[in-house]
């Protein structure tokens, strides 16, 4: 046990929640704060979806039903995103080779490593669990008891689906050496998941599903069993008795539901006695061509370009070839067509696009402007490159101070990268709405001029805030992305700023439409003209303290 504790406080230290290793915790705090308000809306939809539900069910007394959805919700997403986490964090992470030669048994090293991901899991408990309660709260006004019992069950309530996933991965590294490389691992990982997602889109939109969520609420009520069974308890069997255990104040389910969660979890280490060790020991991070080049292609090669245009390069190379910021910065130019293909050809939309089709749009002409200023804040930095374009040097920062390439040829080359991706990204999102709406080519061009100085504006300001406080404490690449929690500020907040930019426009008369856009493209070109030759200033003051 002593091992154990000493071999977690270290591994959680590594995992810089409140700290990337030179901002206060008090910043990291308000930070984190703040991006909290940013999930508000998320949470009050999950509010007014579990508040109807346990309205409409509390009269039957099956409140059990809606405790027992939110729970599944809560173990799918846990056992789904930990499929990643699990790998990065047992096999991926760079403090491995340490760990593997000191004289702990794998079981220690699975437990300590075990509680740093479940740490992670709590955020899809509180982001799930919180409006849940609070609806069932306000609704039935439980006993004292019922909080004690449900802070127990969402301590514990992450541990099954994350046992699940640990046991999957532990069996493909052991078992299937085609995935122990981990640039592999995170390719095929990724798409599948697209691809799965994809898939169950397209699978809740077909007619047979329709027909079936037609009658989803009267089979909850003819029969909440069968749903119950239905959702997955053969997967996930401890939230039925969490579910019960709440709903009645059962003590001897909740016994049960904390019976099932120790022991996954001793079984868990029971495997990876036999597992762990054979299957982290001897795998490659990345792989290498080896390839030979021509003396015309060293050639090639080695010929000079401009400092900028040869950084921008570099960044894009290095986007494509990692695979984790493949997956999570480049595929979003791949994604939204795809998305858009399904969506046009799923028989649910076929009578939408036939009314859309029909509408008259001349009413949205004064809008264009707007729509286009919108829409390149929310691409500006959905895709995270500019925003953590620092960042992703982590430890190798150090080389931007000495290389002999300046800051600012170096931040432009790197806001360039995010700037290309960026209107690829918006591009492929806004064309294909010229098929879905009656609208002209010139209406389509007005949209995409107007989102350039935006979606500009919005990389400047992500690597500006990354270099105001960039993540430079990370083991593995995701880190630099997916655990970036500056990244999330312009990510989100270009998704926030389109409700006040929508509530302004809504409410001007049209004779200002056009005035007020014109001074708002105006600001932001000026804001992006400040900071392109501001940038070299910007750039040394905040690396001095790198």
């Amino acid at each position: 046990m002593r091992k154990y504790l000493t071999l977690t406080h270290a591994l959680l230290k590594n995992v810089s929640l409140f700290s990337d290793g030179k901002s206060n915790k008090i910043k990291m705090i308000g930070l984190y704060g703040l991006i909290a308000l940013c999930f508000l809306p998320t949470l009050f939809l999950f509010y007014i979806m579990f508040d109807t539900s346990i309205q409409a069910l509390s009269i039957l007394h099956l409140e059990s039903t809606v405790l027992y959805l939110g729970f599944f919700i809560i173990s799918i997403l846990i056992f789904l995103f930990s499929i990643f986490l699990i790998p990065s964090i047992f096999y991926f992470s760079k403090d491995l080779d340490t760990l593997l030669v000191l004289p702990l048994p794998p079981q220690t090293i699975l437990a300590g490593k075990f509680t740093t991901c479940i740490l992670y899991e709590y955020a899809f408990t509180i982001i799930v669990s919180i409006p849940l309660l609070s609806a069932y709260v306000s609704n039935l006004h439980p006993g004292i008891f019922f909080y004690l019992m449900a802070l127990v069950v969402l301590l514990l309530l992450p541990i099954y689906p994350l046992v699940l996933s640990s046991i999957l991965t532990m069996l493909m590294m052991r078992f299937v050496p085609f995935f122990k490389n981990r640039d592999r691992f995170n390719i095929i990982g990724g798409f599948f998941v697209i691809v799965l997602a994809m898939a169950f889109s397209y699978f809740m939109n077909s007619p047979m599903m329709m027909d079936e969520q037609s009658n989803l609420f009267t089979t909850i009520l003819t029969d909440p069993d069968s749903l119950v069974l239905k959702l997955g308890t053969w997967l996930f069997p401890a939230i039925s008795f969490a579910s019960h255990a709440l709903s009645n104040t059962n003590i001897l389910h909740l016994l049960v539901f904390i019976a099932i969660s120790i022991l996954s979890f001793l079984i868990f280490l029971l495997l990876g006695k036999f597992l762990y060790f054979k299957g982290a020991i001897g795998f490659s991070e990345t792989t290498s061509t080896r390839k030979r080049f021509t003396s015309s292609e060293m050639e090639k090669l080695n010929k000079q370009q401009g400092k900028t245009f040869a950084y921008t390069k570099k960044e894009l190379k290095l986007l494509f070839r990692t695979p984790v910021y493949f997956i999570n910065c480049i595929s979003p130019v791949i994604l939204f067509p795809i998305l858009y293909i399904i969506f046009y050809f799923s028989s649910s939309s076929q009578i939408s696009l036939s009314i859309l089709q029909q509408l008259d749009m001349s009413f949205i002409k004064p809008y264009l402007p707007v729509i286009g200023i919108g829409i390149g804040f929310l691409f500006s930095n959905i895709n995270c490159i500019s925003s953590t374009s620092i960042s992703r040097e982590g430890q190798n920062v150090a080389f931007m101070k000495y290389i002999p390439v300046s800051l600012k040829e170096q931040i432009q080359g790197k806001v360039n990268s995010g700037i290309l991706i960026s209107f690829l990204t918006a591009l492929c999102s806004i064309l294909p709405l010229f098929f879905i709406f009656p609208l002209h080519a010139m209406d389509m061009l007005i949209v995409i001029v107007c989102s350039l100085p935006s979606l500009l504006f919005g990389n400047y300001l992500g690597i500006l805030l990354d270099m105001a406080h960039p993540k430079l404490v990370w083991e593995q690449e995701a880190a630099a992305v997916k655990q970036n929690f500056t990244a999330m500020i312009p990510m989100f907040g270009g998704m926030l700023i389109l409700a006040p930019l929508g509530f302004l426009f809504y409410y001007l008369p049209n004779t200002f439409l056009l005035p007020v856009s014109i001074i708002i493209l105006l600001a932001l070109c000026a804001g992006t003209i400040v900071f392109y030759r501001k940038m070299d200033k910007i750039a040394n003051h905040f690396f001095k303290k790198l």
